[in-house]
């Protein structure tokens, strides 16, 4: 009511409207005509509202979830679709419904979509309660709070299930029967869209050993092994996903009686004129033969033939895992490396048959005495490899190398002979360059094969710290070698020796002073000959002459008998 109005009401017509009205009494009444107005305009509104819903509500498939999917609201239409009541939906997740048909990445892209306030919309087939399914298109809004993020999500969804099969109907029958090449070596099968399998030619049957019925029954997944099918599977409908236009891959078939055939599979995808997707055309081609020759070659790279023991090759790639886990955590590891002893001699008594058994039955009993924890490889000849992975303390590894000491002492039986062997160890602790660098200060990259002075990480142990620090593989197989010989000059027929850098120098200084030496015999040019005169005990004169040789070095200098001498005779 205009003011106007009110003041007729006031002052033109007392005699109909009384006495004037006060100010007070006005404003009111014209509060009380604009809430009327008001409520009036918002019961228009709420019928309206209420006309929506109850169009939306016979149409379409309306659900409202909170921030992380849990399911707060369903309309009948919901229930009447999924066949399941609404106390069995409401404050259950959105997987109740996951029909396991679009792969993880569909639904990442969804909820990222959805939880940035964006607007979803798409095709998702859904899983009933009884186990069949429907397809839904889908519309997810997000409701934003005031600070713009996601608070619930509206979904409204319009059941589409009789236009999908209607376009699986389509095209079924495409193409089928001429694709299909019953004479071909290879099993060629059809499926439609979504992966289901249509029909194959006898060849598949034959390869896989289920009929028609099991494999539309079933899927013809079911002819995968087991261990095969749920990567299989999901490399499958990932390439579905991404629409991709040909897939290959390598799996093996068993068949019901557990016959297992390993096969070459190629999928091709059918477009039609307009340019869409009706199916995938997929060929199986038997590659057992040559998947036994593969792993033929892949046990002669990886394995001892004669023993069955992981090789060298192997053993490196361990220790190198066994490298970067030191590096990244911290985790200690020791490598020990045993040399058999008087193995040449038996060989060459009792002959090669007999050597060969023997090494089988050695790698046996290191494979007895040994923990899952530990790893045994042979090198090659009588020499075998052990890794011990995580190392905590000395103690424990010299307790492996005393096992092992032990189980080897034990006599053999072959071909009616009693053998006795033993071996020489030697012992390489491994640390990290961050324990090195925490230790000394100094990266161990600058230190390689050394070992830090006046520290351990094994407080008990007597010995100076037998941790040394290496960047590579080889340079912990060549360390333990090293200390195998150094077992083996000691003597005896069972003894470990822990390495340290002081054995590498002296190896290496061995080695240049034995090349120094045949250069030296070449040019005969640095010897020199003292000869020290023999006097006759009876007489008191010189009955001749002992020829002593000197090697004067051009670098050394003079070099004593005692360090050349064994080299020379050998």
């Amino acid at each position: 009511m205009k003011n106007s109005q009110l003041q007729k009401i006031n002052s033109a017509e007392p005699e109909r409207y009384g006495s004037p009205a006060s100010i007070a009494d006005l404003t009111a009444y014209r509060c009380q005509l604009q809430c009327a107005e008001k409520e009036e305009k918002l019961q228009t509104s709420l019928e309206e509202l209420e006309h929506l819903k109850s169009a939306l509500d016979k149409t379409a498939i309306v659900a409202i979830a909170n921030e992380k999917g849990i399911i707060n609201y369903v309309n009948d239409k919901f229930c009447e679709i999924s066949g399941y009541y609404k106390e069995e939906l409401i404050g259950q997740n959105y997987n109740l419904l996951n029909s396991a048909y679009h792969p993880q990445e569909f639904f990442e892209d969804l909820w990222l979509t959805i939880s940035s306030g964006k607007v979803w919309q798409g095709e998702i087939r859904d899983r009933k309660k009884n186990g069949s399914y429907y397809w839904v298109n889908t519309t997810i809004v997000p409701f934003l709070d005031e600070n713009n993020k996601p608070w619930q999500y509206l979904s409204i969804q319009f059941e589409i299930t009789k236009r999908k099969e209607a376009e699986i109907a389509l095209i079924e029958n495409l193409n089928r029967y001429q694709n299909l090449v019953n004479s071909s070596p290879e099993g060629v099968f059809i499926t439609d869209s979504k992966g289901q399998f249509i029909e194959a030619n006898k060849r598949w049957y034959e390869m896989t050993g289920i009929s028609l019925e099991e494999a539309q029954k079933k899927g013809w997944a079911s002819s995968i092994h087991p261990e095969d099918r749920g990567q299989v599977l999901a490399d499958w409908y990932l390439a579905i996903w991404k629409k991709l236009p040909f897939y290959s891959c390598e799996y093996r078939l068993q068949s019901p009686e557990g016959e297992i055939t390993s096969v070459f599979s190629r999928t091709l995808a059918e477009i039609n004129a307009n340019g869409k997707l009706v199916g995938y055309v997929g060929t199986i081609t038997d590659i057992s033969d040559r998947k036994q020759v593969e792993e033929k070659l892949r046990l002669n790279a990886w394995y001892d033939p004669l023993t069955g023991l992981p090789n060298r090759e192997l053993f490196l790639q361990r220790v190198k895992s066994a490298l970067s886990e030191a590096n990244n955590f911290g985790k200690m590891f020791a490598v020990l490396f045993l040399d058999l002893n008087r193995f040449k001699v038996i060989n060459d008594s009792l002959g090669h048959l007999v050597g060969d058994r023997l090494l089988c039955e050695v790698a046996n009993r290191l494979n007895e005495v040994i923990s899952k924890k530990e790893f045994v490889a042979r090198l090659g000849a009588d020499q075998f490899l052990i890794l011990l992975e995580k190392v905590d303390s000395l103690n424990a590894v010299l307790q492996v190398a005393n096992r092992i000491q032990k189980q080897l002492a034990q006599p053999l039986y072959l071909e009616e002979n009693q053998i006795f062997t033993g071996a020489s160890i030697g012992i390489v602790l491994c640390g990290s360059q961050k324990q090195a660098i925490q230790e000394t200060g100094v990266n161990s990259a600058q230190k390689i094969g050394k070992n830090v002075e006046n520290k351990t990480i094994f407080p008990h142990s007597v010995l100076p710290n037998p941790i040394t620090y290496h960047e590579k593989p080889e340079e912990i197989l060549r360390a333990a070698h090293t200390a195998m010989y150094r077992a083996k000059d000691l003597g005896g027929n069972s003894r470990y020796v822990i390495f340290n850098p002081q054995m590498h120098e002296r190896a290496v200084a061995l080695l240049n002073t034995e090349n120094d030496l045949r250069r030296a015999v070449k040019t005969c040019e640095e010897f020199v000959l003292h000869y020290q005169p023999i006097i006759s005990n009876e007489t008191g004169k010189i009955c001749g002459f002992e020829a002593l040789v000197r090697w004067q070095h051009p670098t050394k200098g003079f070099i004593s008998p005692g360090e050349f001498i064994s080299l020379a005779e050998e």
